[in-house]
Formats: structure tokens, sequence, C-alpha cells
């Protein structure tokens, strides 16, 4: 089950104010470590680490009145491209040739450019890790899985308000579509 050529690393929605604001510290700090973990080894693979960011434009033209998550974050004025809470931790910067994406929806699908990249580059496998398990892992596992991707989500490179929705999911839920590893499983897959 060794990770081919054709695998790309996803580090999605560690934006400041996710990390600092959505998810307890607890969870946000072992995500982290489990992400650079992964993206280190990532890196030294030569498997691309490609990054996703929630953002909006200054007067949330993306945003329709009927979408109730975001029509939150319209209200609460936050998530907005250029404000500080937008930019990723900074524990997550990538590196100047890796690629950022920004999408307006809870899919890493719903950034075109994204999907434009994966089809490109010819990708087949995503190794996911974001924040949070019931909103960005969650969406984009399922739109990868109808796509037919190979999906493998890092399990404690993820996070969510709730211990035990993110147990669920990870039990329950996202095997019947993904692999569900742990950091070290998927860093010996990683070669």
């Amino acid at each position: 089950m060794q990770l081919s050529f054709n695998s790309v690393f996803v580090i999605m929605d560690f934006q400041q104010i996710i990390v600092k604001n959505m998810v307890s510290t607890a969870v946000s700090e072992s995500a982290i470590i489990n992400t650079l973990k992964l993206r280190e080894k990532a890196r030294e693979a030569g498997v691309p680490v490609l990054y996703i960011k929630v953002a909006f434009s200054e007067r949330y033209e993306e945003i329709d009145e009927w979408n109730k998550l975001f029509a939150s974050i319209k209200q609460l004025d936050i998530l907005k491209i250029g404000d500080e809470g937008t930019c990723l931790d900074e524990r997550i910067i990538p590196s100047v040739t890796e690629s950022v994406f920004i999408k307006h929806r809870v899919s890493a699908f719903s950034s075109s450019e994204f999907s434009g990249y994966l089809e490109n580059n010819k990708v087949k496998t995503l190794i996911l890790a974001g924040l949070s398990t019931s909103g960005v892992i969650l969406s984009t596992v399922r739109q990868a899985s109808d796509l037919d991707y190979r999906i493998i989500v890092a399990e404690d490179a993820c996070g969510d308000r709730e211990e035990h929705v993110h147990r669920f999911l990870m039990k329950d839920i996202l095997p019947m579509q993904a692999e569900v590893l742990d950091t070290e499983t998927i860093i010996k897959l990683l070669g």
C-alpha cells in the first residue's frame, strides 16, 4: 500500500481564526504537530504539499443569504481575504514553491484552481489534514470519493470542536470512503 508518485498532501483550513477560536487549544496543537510531521515527510518524499484556505471578498459577494454557515460568517465580518485571522497559522506557512488555494465553501473542491491542479497533475491520491473534521474534512472526503480519488485522512492531524463528533466521523463515517490512518502509519507509507 505504498503511496505513489501521483499523491499530494493537502493541508486545509489551518487559519488563525479557526486554530484559535473554533477548536480547543489541545486539539489544534495536536493537529498542527502531526500536520508538520507529515509535511516534513511529504516534502522529503517529493510529494507536493498544497494548502487550502476559506476566504471571502470585502463585501462577501460569494455568500447567499440562505447559506446558514456562511451567512453567519458574513454577519460576524470575519474570514475576508487579507484579514489577519484568515492567514494560515504561523507554523503552517508554505514554502515559496507550494501552492495556496482559496475557496468560498466548505469543501476543498469548491476551489476550481485546486480541482484544476489535481486534474492537470494527474493526482490520484489525496492525503488530508485539516480543521475541522465535521467541516472541510467530511466535505472534501465526500466530494473526492465521488470523483474517484484514493483518500487518506490523517486522523490525528485533524480535529473538531467536539471530540465525540471527531471520533464518530473517523470511526464510523469516513472509513466508508477513505483510509483513516494515524500520522506514523502515513509517514511509513511515504517511505
